[in-house]
Protein backbone atom coordinates (compact mmCIF):
# COMPACT_ATOMS: atom_id res chain seq x y z
CA UNK A 1 0.00 0.00 0.00
CA UNK A 2 2.77 2.10 0.41
CA UNK A 3 3.70 2.38 -3.51
CA UNK A 4 0.54 4.09 -4.43
CA UNK A 5 0.93 7.42 -2.17
CA UNK A 6 4.82 7.35 -3.11
CA UNK A 7 3.29 7.74 -6.74
CA UNK A 8 1.03 10.30 -5.91
CA UNK A 9 4.16 11.93 -3.85
CA UNK A 10 6.44 11.90 -7.49
CA UNK A 11 3.69 13.15 -9.32
CA UNK A 12 3.09 16.08 -7.27
CA UNK A 13 6.94 16.34 -7.26
CA UNK A 14 6.82 16.83 -10.76
CA UNK A 15 3.70 19.17 -11.39
CA UNK A 16 5.03 21.11 -8.32
CA UNK A 17 8.37 21.66 -9.44
CA UNK A 18 7.45 23.40 -13.01
CA UNK A 19 4.64 25.99 -10.87
CA UNK A 20 5.85 29.66 -10.43
CA UNK A 21 6.85 29.43 -7.21
CA UNK A 22 7.81 25.72 -6.82
CA UNK A 23 8.34 25.43 -2.67
CA UNK A 24 5.87 22.98 -3.08
CA UNK A 25 8.42 20.61 -4.56
CA UNK A 26 10.50 20.68 -1.04
CA UNK A 27 7.38 19.77 0.69
CA UNK A 28 6.76 16.45 -1.57
CA UNK A 29 10.14 15.38 -1.22
CA UNK A 30 9.81 15.37 2.66
CA UNK A 31 6.91 13.32 1.90
CA UNK A 32 8.51 11.50 0.01
CA UNK A 33 11.09 10.86 2.80
CA UNK A 34 8.65 9.98 5.33
CA UNK A 35 6.99 7.16 3.37
CA UNK A 36 10.47 5.93 2.47
CA UNK A 37 11.28 5.68 6.50
CA UNK A 38 8.43 4.32 7.40
CA UNK A 39 8.64 1.32 4.91
CA UNK A 40 12.33 0.65 5.97
CA UNK A 41 11.25 0.63 9.57
CA UNK A 42 8.29 -1.77 8.92
CA UNK A 43 10.44 -4.12 6.65
CA UNK A 44 13.94 -3.74 8.46
CA UNK A 45 14.54 -4.56 12.06
CA UNK A 46 18.51 -4.04 12.19
CA UNK A 47 18.94 -0.57 13.01
CA UNK A 48 22.82 -0.70 11.39
CA UNK A 49 21.35 -1.98 8.08
CA UNK A 50 18.77 1.38 8.60
CA UNK A 51 21.65 3.64 9.02
CA UNK A 52 23.35 2.59 5.39
CA UNK A 53 19.95 2.66 3.73
CA UNK A 54 19.26 6.23 4.91
CA UNK A 55 22.58 7.01 3.56
CA UNK A 56 22.49 6.04 0.44
CA UNK A 57 18.99 7.25 -0.44
CA UNK A 58 20.57 10.69 1.19
CA UNK A 59 23.60 10.23 -1.47
CA UNK A 60 21.43 9.87 -3.90
CA UNK A 61 19.26 12.72 -2.98
CA UNK A 62 22.65 14.97 -3.05
CA UNK A 63 23.57 13.49 -6.10
CA UNK A 64 20.24 14.62 -7.75
CA UNK A 65 20.92 17.97 -6.59
CA UNK A 66 24.28 18.17 -8.05
CA UNK A 67 23.16 17.18 -10.75
CA UNK A 68 19.61 18.98 -11.46
CA UNK A 69 20.20 22.12 -9.79
CA UNK A 70 23.91 23.46 -10.08
CA UNK A 71 23.32 27.09 -10.14
CA UNK A 72 21.77 27.86 -6.53
CA UNK A 73 19.60 26.17 -3.60
CA UNK A 74 17.25 28.55 -4.81
CA UNK A 75 17.31 30.84 -8.26
CA UNK A 76 15.43 32.43 -11.01
CA UNK A 77 14.63 30.69 -14.49
CA UNK A 78 12.50 32.32 -17.31
CA UNK A 79 9.22 33.64 -15.11
CA UNK A 80 9.56 30.49 -12.81
CA UNK A 81 11.70 30.11 -8.63
CA UNK A 82 12.98 26.96 -8.87
CA UNK A 83 13.79 25.38 -5.64
CA UNK A 84 16.19 22.93 -5.13
CA UNK A 85 14.11 20.37 -3.19
CA UNK A 86 16.26 17.12 -2.84
CA UNK A 87 19.38 19.63 -0.89
CA UNK A 88 16.79 21.59 1.42
CA UNK A 89 14.91 18.72 2.05
CA UNK A 90 17.84 16.27 2.44
CA UNK A 91 17.93 17.37 5.90
CA UNK A 92 14.82 15.73 7.45
CA UNK A 93 17.07 12.00 6.76
CA UNK A 94 19.97 13.18 8.97
CA UNK A 95 18.16 12.48 12.66
CA UNK A 96 17.37 9.19 11.32
CA UNK A 97 21.32 8.47 10.10
CA UNK A 98 22.80 9.85 12.98
CA UNK A 99 19.98 7.20 15.20
CA UNK A 100 21.97 4.84 17.98
CA UNK A 101 23.82 1.92 16.57
CA UNK A 102 27.60 0.84 15.64
CA UNK A 103 27.22 3.22 12.41
CA UNK A 104 25.49 5.86 14.16
CA UNK A 105 28.34 8.43 14.71
CA UNK A 106 30.31 7.62 11.91
CA UNK A 107 27.30 7.92 8.82
CA UNK A 108 26.03 10.66 11.07
CA UNK A 109 29.01 12.55 10.79
CA UNK A 110 29.54 11.87 7.44
CA UNK A 111 26.31 12.99 6.35
CA UNK A 112 26.06 16.49 7.95
CA UNK A 113 30.02 17.17 6.27
CA UNK A 114 28.11 16.08 3.05
CA UNK A 115 25.01 18.30 3.40
CA UNK A 116 26.87 21.27 3.91
CA UNK A 117 29.56 20.77 1.34
CA UNK A 118 26.32 20.46 -1.67
CA UNK A 119 24.99 23.73 -0.51
CA UNK A 120 28.34 24.89 -2.59
CA UNK A 121 26.80 26.02 -5.92
CA UNK A 122 27.80 27.48 -8.88
CA UNK A 123 26.63 31.20 -8.20
CA UNK A 124 27.97 30.32 -3.99
CA UNK A 125 30.80 33.39 -2.99
CA UNK A 126 34.37 32.01 -2.77
CA UNK A 127 34.80 32.85 0.87
CA UNK A 128 31.56 31.48 2.14
CA UNK A 129 31.97 28.16 -0.28
CA UNK A 130 36.32 28.10 1.40
CA UNK A 131 33.94 27.97 5.13
CA UNK A 132 31.56 25.53 4.07
CA UNK A 133 34.38 23.28 2.90
CA UNK A 134 36.30 23.49 5.52
CA UNK A 135 33.81 23.03 8.08
CA UNK A 136 32.97 19.91 5.86
CA UNK A 137 37.06 18.71 6.21
CA UNK A 138 36.32 19.11 10.02
CA UNK A 139 33.41 16.92 10.33
CA UNK A 140 34.45 14.62 7.57
CA UNK A 141 37.55 13.87 10.57
CA UNK A 142 35.15 13.73 13.14
CA UNK A 143 33.60 10.90 11.50
CA UNK A 144 36.62 9.25 10.51
CA UNK A 145 37.86 9.62 14.05
CA UNK A 146 34.50 7.49 15.22
CA UNK A 147 34.96 5.04 12.16
CA UNK A 148 33.30 1.80 12.97
CA UNK A 149 36.04 -0.37 11.15
CA UNK A 150 39.65 -0.13 11.17
CA UNK A 151 39.44 0.17 15.19
CA UNK A 152 43.25 -0.90 16.56
CA UNK A 153 42.62 -2.26 20.17
CA UNK A 154 46.50 -0.85 21.34
CA UNK A 155 45.75 2.91 21.96
CA UNK A 156 49.05 3.90 21.04
CA UNK A 157 48.01 2.97 17.57
CA UNK A 158 44.41 4.37 17.56
CA UNK A 159 46.14 7.43 18.22
CA UNK A 160 48.50 7.85 15.43
CA UNK A 161 45.74 7.23 13.10
CA UNK A 162 43.75 10.06 14.80
CA UNK A 163 46.88 12.63 14.42
CA UNK A 164 46.86 11.32 10.74
CA UNK A 165 43.42 11.96 10.39
CA UNK A 166 43.36 15.61 11.89
CA UNK A 167 46.48 16.40 9.75
CA UNK A 168 45.11 15.64 6.71
CA UNK A 169 42.71 18.80 8.05
CA UNK A 170 45.12 20.32 7.73
CA UNK A 171 46.58 19.46 4.29
CA UNK A 172 42.82 20.06 3.56
CA UNK A 173 43.14 23.50 4.74
CA UNK A 174 45.93 24.25 2.74
CA UNK A 175 44.10 23.10 -0.38
CA UNK A 176 40.71 24.75 -0.05
CA UNK A 177 42.12 28.47 1.25
CA UNK A 178 45.12 27.95 -1.51
CA UNK A 179 44.31 31.15 -3.29
CA UNK A 180 44.85 33.10 -0.36
CA UNK A 181 48.56 31.98 0.85
CA UNK A 182 48.49 33.60 4.48
CA UNK A 183 45.15 32.61 5.79
CA UNK A 184 46.21 29.07 3.97
CA UNK A 185 49.64 28.72 5.63
CA UNK A 186 48.76 30.06 9.15
CA UNK A 187 45.56 27.53 9.64
CA UNK A 188 47.27 24.36 8.58
CA UNK A 189 50.78 25.36 10.28
CA UNK A 190 48.06 25.55 13.60
CA UNK A 191 46.83 21.77 12.77
CA UNK A 192 50.06 20.63 12.00
CA UNK A 193 51.47 22.16 15.24
CA UNK A 194 48.85 21.14 17.37
CA UNK A 195 49.09 17.62 15.89
CA UNK A 196 52.89 17.29 16.38
CA UNK A 197 52.26 18.35 20.11
CA UNK A 198 49.75 15.93 20.49
CA UNK A 199 52.41 13.40 19.05
CA UNK A 200 55.30 14.38 21.43
CA UNK A 201 52.86 14.02 24.52
CA UNK A 202 51.78 10.72 23.16
CA UNK A 203 55.01 9.98 23.34
CA UNK A 204 56.06 10.85 26.84
CA UNK A 205 52.68 9.33 28.04
CA UNK A 206 53.18 5.69 27.13
CA UNK A 207 57.62 5.73 27.35
CA UNK A 208 57.47 2.75 25.62
CA UNK A 209 60.35 2.39 23.71
CA UNK A 210 59.24 1.50 19.65
CA UNK A 211 56.78 4.12 20.42
CA UNK A 212 59.22 6.91 21.01
CA UNK A 213 61.84 5.72 18.32
CA UNK A 214 59.24 6.12 15.81
CA UNK A 215 58.38 9.78 16.80
CA UNK A 216 61.88 10.82 17.16
CA UNK A 217 62.39 9.32 13.58
CA UNK A 218 59.53 11.45 12.63
CA UNK A 219 60.59 14.42 14.36
CA UNK A 220 64.25 14.12 12.43
CA UNK A 221 62.21 13.61 9.06
CA UNK A 222 60.34 16.69 9.70
CA UNK A 223 63.95 18.41 10.52
CA UNK A 224 65.40 17.18 7.23
CA UNK A 225 62.39 18.63 5.41
CA UNK A 226 62.40 21.65 6.96
CA UNK A 227 65.85 22.35 6.30
CA UNK A 228 65.06 21.49 2.64
CA UNK A 229 62.46 23.67 2.26
CA UNK A 230 64.01 26.51 4.56
CA UNK A 231 61.06 26.66 7.04
CA UNK A 232 61.70 28.34 10.24
CA UNK A 233 58.78 27.31 11.59
CA UNK A 234 59.16 23.43 11.43
CA UNK A 235 63.31 23.66 12.04
CA UNK A 236 62.80 25.43 14.85
CA UNK A 237 59.41 23.06 16.59
CA UNK A 238 61.45 19.72 15.19
CA UNK A 239 65.42 20.97 17.09
CA UNK A 240 63.62 22.00 20.23
CA UNK A 241 60.82 18.32 20.16
CA UNK A 242 64.19 16.37 19.05
CA UNK A 243 65.97 18.18 22.14
CA UNK A 244 62.95 17.78 24.88
CA UNK A 245 62.63 13.95 24.08
CA UNK A 246 66.17 12.93 24.47
CA UNK A 247 66.38 14.78 27.85
CA UNK A 248 62.98 13.22 28.63
CA UNK A 249 63.99 9.66 27.88
CA UNK A 250 67.27 10.20 29.69
CA UNK A 251 66.06 11.53 32.67
CA UNK A 252 67.12 8.65 34.59
CA UNK A 253 70.36 8.82 33.45
CA UNK A 254 70.42 12.29 33.47
CA UNK A 255 69.42 12.62 37.68
CA UNK A 256 72.01 9.79 38.38
CA UNK A 257 74.58 12.23 37.50
CA UNK A 258 76.65 13.97 40.37
CA UNK A 259 76.36 17.61 40.68
CA UNK A 260 79.81 18.44 39.22
CA UNK A 261 79.14 16.53 35.54
CA UNK A 262 76.67 19.20 35.02
CA UNK A 263 79.10 21.95 36.58
CA UNK A 264 81.63 20.77 34.09
CA UNK A 265 79.30 20.40 30.78
CA UNK A 266 78.31 23.69 31.14
CA UNK A 267 81.65 25.32 31.73
CA UNK A 268 82.43 23.40 28.59
CA UNK A 269 79.65 24.79 26.54
CA UNK A 270 80.24 28.17 27.93
CA UNK A 271 83.90 27.89 26.35
CA UNK A 272 82.52 26.34 23.04
CA UNK A 273 80.14 29.39 23.22
CA UNK A 274 83.23 32.09 24.16
CA UNK A 275 85.83 30.36 21.13
CA UNK A 276 83.36 30.29 18.58
CA UNK A 277 82.24 33.95 19.09
CA UNK A 278 85.74 35.01 19.17
CA UNK A 279 86.25 33.23 15.88
CA UNK A 280 83.84 35.44 14.67
CA UNK A 281 84.91 38.65 15.77
CA UNK A 282 88.50 37.81 14.58
CA UNK A 283 86.38 37.80 11.01
CA UNK A 284 84.36 40.77 11.82
CA UNK A 285 81.36 39.28 12.34
CA UNK A 286 79.25 37.76 15.40
CA UNK A 287 77.44 34.67 15.82
CA UNK A 288 74.41 36.38 15.65
CA UNK A 289 75.17 38.06 12.23
CA UNK A 290 76.04 34.80 11.31
CA UNK A 291 73.16 32.55 11.87
CA UNK A 292 71.00 35.83 10.54
CA UNK A 293 72.88 35.80 7.36
CA UNK A 294 72.25 31.73 6.84
CA UNK A 295 68.78 31.77 7.89
CA UNK A 296 68.12 35.02 5.75
CA UNK A 297 66.23 33.59 2.81
CA UNK A 298 64.14 31.36 5.31
CA UNK A 299 60.38 31.91 5.81
CA UNK A 300 58.02 31.51 9.00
Amino acid sequence: MIAVPLVIVIGHFIVADRQKLGILSVGSVLLFIGYIVRGIERYESDIDVRIVIYFLIFLAMMGISRLAYRQSAVFKKDDRTVFDAPLLSGWALIPFICDSGRYGDFFGLLTIAIYIACFIKKNTREKKANIMLSASAILTALSLINRPFFVPTVPMISNKITFAIIAMVGVAFRFIWRKNEQEAKRSSNLIFICTFGALMMDALYFENGGNTVFVLAVTTAILIAAFMIKSKTWFSVSSIAICLMIVYSAKDFLGSLSGWVYLFAAGILLIGVASVNEYFKQRGETVRSKLAKVFSDWTW
